[in-house]
């Protein structure tokens, strides 16, 4: 990015929609710049669950194995970790929120298969979300 011309450099300063926190992770980390969501500028407050931080970095071990024919990756422990996560997400989960929908929740990997487990695994316990 340093090296780029700067006729090709965007910097991201302001985003609509991510929450505020990851948002200036994001910004921090790759873009090396303090970012301002509209969210900041306006001091709007967004809901906050009482339990949870907006976004949750999780360590587990496990073996990463291959999941198909797209040679992507998936790992077993990681994936088992994030269903219960989510599970006491769910259960936690503010009543004055209303129900939990799966648009309420994301889950971020690089790996296609890793996220075709991780919704094996929850249609196995049963639907999950509603919506």
């Amino acid at each position: 990015y340093k090296s780029a011309p700067e006729s090709l450099k965007v910097d991201l300063v302001t985003n609509y929609r991510s929450q505020r926190d990851l948002f200036a992770l994001i910004a921090r980390i790759f873009y090396g710049v303090e970012a301002v969501s509209p969210n900041q500028a306006r001091s709007a407050v967004q809901a906050v669950h009482p339990n949870f931080h907006p976004f949750s970095f999780v360590i587990c071990f496990g073996l990463a194995q291959q999941g198909g024919a797209d040679g992507s990756l998936y790992n077993q422990v990681e994936a088992e970790n994030i269903v219960v996560q989510l599970e006491i997400l769910r259960s936690g989960w503010p009543a004055k929120w209303g129900p939990i929908v799966s648009s309420d929740v994301c889950v971020v990997s690089s790996e296609y298969s890793q996220i075709v487990y991780i919704r094996q695994l929850l249609r196995q316990r049963g639907k999950f979300f509603r919506g």
